[in-house]
């Protein structure tokens, strides 16, 4: 808008337009402006109630899974262990590890400084310490073993037995992979008494069905053995002890138990067999359990026992062959002089019932060169020992038991000697009978009683008879040819020749029913006839 009144002339004043604000115009001064005040801000939105709920869903799931996975943590190694012992246990292994750590995948389980102990099988128990085993669906399907220390004690008798039942309990067990190294054994009698077998560093590798365990050396009874090797499958089980051989297949111990039969074995029924090659016998002091004092002394045994039912139960029989090198068995001591070579055999078969308490031995034979006897016997089984009963009886021929005194006499004159013992050997006929008994204890067999009888033949004469009532279990002794009608009350010794009463000098006719014990006497020559009145050579009347 142009204002006319205003300015110079034809001069336009250009006027701001009347908008009602307070700014001045042209060059008037500006006038005090109040101050502005702000704007309020803007009230926020609310939020929905199903947002805050959805988060607080979250929020409280979140916390219950971070509780869930911590909870899992804290209880997975009890769960994991109760499960790794369980499945032991299944196994017929009880196991007490130190420290178990399985992952949550379940695919393998590492045990630290684990003891074990096989169930049923009292006197096998050690410690492992390091232990991994493979998992497929809670399942073993691997162990790998490393420091491996296993204590055993009692006989080698029983553990075979428990072994044996043991493994046919658990024929699982045998179809896992097992490698392990470092295997230290030790097998003791009992338990305060020294290792009778020490192996260190042993190694075991499976084999199909079953594992194989290998040590280049061991000591038994303190001697060097040298390789041993031992196996066992779900059917069998076997132990070789080389004792010197370069392998230990060619080791002259062997043991096989056949405890599960099947296709493998072949067998109808469970058996064990026992092979033992000329050894000291010294050396089975501990695994046999029993005393042998006997020094220089080798055996040679093969044995094998028959399973009728079962290998823990049920009746059994078999046989036994045993040879004893450089030991005679006991004999009377009329017989002490003669030589009957060097080598003792032992033959018998044996059975007993289910119960297997007693062991009854038949068509039992003892031989050593021509002395030989026959007979039986019986084994009895108490709660921590055995009770050994024989009774043998036999009869030596006069012309060996010449020959043995002949070729004893004349040994310096080498083959001569022989050829006179033949020749003396031809010439003798008759025999003389012999009877062994023997009543012994297996907790002291060296204060066995052993009664030794001669008969009357071959020029000998009993020196000493037994007291029969000294040997209770016995019963009725079976006395040699010449003896059996002996009187009852007869001395068992003959005095001695200084204290002989006088004798008279003349004898009293002998009674008719007089019980004569080695037989009546026979004249030694014929008697005279009675002389008839003479004859009369006057007629009678």
């Amino acid at each position: 808008m142009i204002n006319p009144n205003h300015g110079m002339p034809g001069t336009q004043v250009i006027e701001p337009p009347d908008d009602g604000s307070d700014q001045p115009h042209g060059n008037q001064p500006p006038e005090a402006q109040a101050p502005i005040e702000p704007e309020a801000a803007p009230e926020p939105l609310r939020p929905s109630r199903v947002g805050y709920w959805i988060k607080l869903t979250f929020a409280a799931l979140g916390a219950l899974i971070a509780l869930a996975v911590l909870a899992g943590v804290l209880m997975w190694e009890p769960y994991a262990r109760k499960l790794i012992i369980a499945k032991a246990r299944e196994r017929g292994v009880e196991i007490d590890p130190k420290d178990i750590s399985v992952p949550f995948s379940l695919d393998r389980a590492r045990l630290k400084q684990t003891r074990f102990k096989l169930i049923g099988v009292e006197g096998v128990e050690g410690t492992i310490e390091n232990l991994e085993v493979g998992l497929e669906k809670q399942e073993p399907t691997s162990f790998e073993l490393t420091g491996v220390d296993v204590d055993i004690t009692g006989s080698a008798t029983r553990l075979t037995v428990e072994l044996s039942q043991w493994t046919a309990e658990h024929p699982q067990n045998y179809t896992v992979p097992m490698r392990a190294a470092g295997v230290n054994v030790r097998w003791r009698e009992d338990k305060e008494a020294k290792p009778w077998l020490e192996v260190t560093g042993g190694a075991v590798v499976p084999i199909p069905t079953g594992a194989a365990f290998s040590v280049e050396n061991a000591k038994v009874a303190g001697l060097d053995t040298g390789k041993i090797g031992a196996s066992w499958t779900g059917e069998t089980a076997s132990v070789n002890m080389a004792f010197g051989a370069e392998d230990a297949k060619l080791s002259p111990v062997k043991l096989t138990v056949v405890h599960t039969p099947g296709k493998e074995s072949g067998a109808y029924n469970p058996y064990a067999e026992l092979h033992v090659s000329k050894l000291p016998l010294d050396r089975f002091k501990g695994p046999l359990a029993m005393p042998i004092p006997t020094k220089d002394v080798f055996v040679e045994l093969d044995t094998r026992i028959n399973f009728e039912s079962e290998v823990m139960g049920g009746p059994i029989n078999g046989n036994l062959k045993a040879s004893l090198i450089g030991y005679l068995p006991p004999k009377p001591p009329e017989l002490d002089g003669y030589v009957f070579g060097d080598r003792t055999v032992f033959e018998t078969k044996f059975a007993s019932d289910s119960e297997r308490k007693q062991l009854n031995l038949t068509e039992t034979k003892v031989s050593a060169g021509a002395f030989k006897l026959k007979g039986s016997g019986e084994i009895k089984r108490e709660d921590d020992h055995a009770t050994i009963l024989m009774k043998l009886i036999g009869n030596l021929p006069c012309a060996d038991l010449a020959a043995a005194a002949v070729e004893k006499e004349l040994a310096g004159l080498g083959q001569l000697g022989k050829l006179a013992g033949r020749v003396t050997k031809q010439v003798l006929k008759g025999s003389v009978g012999v009877t062994v008994a023997v009543e012994a204890d297996t907790r002291n067999l060296n204060d066995a009683k052993v009664a030794k009888i001669i008969g009357i033949g071959c020029g000998l004469k009993p020196l000493t008879f037994p007291n029969l009532a000294d040997f209770p279990e016995l019963g009725d002794i079976p006395l040699p040819e010449g003896l059996k009608d002996l009187p009852k009350g007869l001395p068992t010794a003959l005095p001695p020749p200084s204290s002989l009463p006088p004798l008279p000098s003349s004898l009293p006719k002998n009674p008719q029913d007089f019980p004569f014990p080695f037989g009546k006497p026979q004249p030694t020559s014929e008697p005279k006839k009675a002389q008839e009145p003479p004859k009369s050579d006057t007629p009678a009347k």
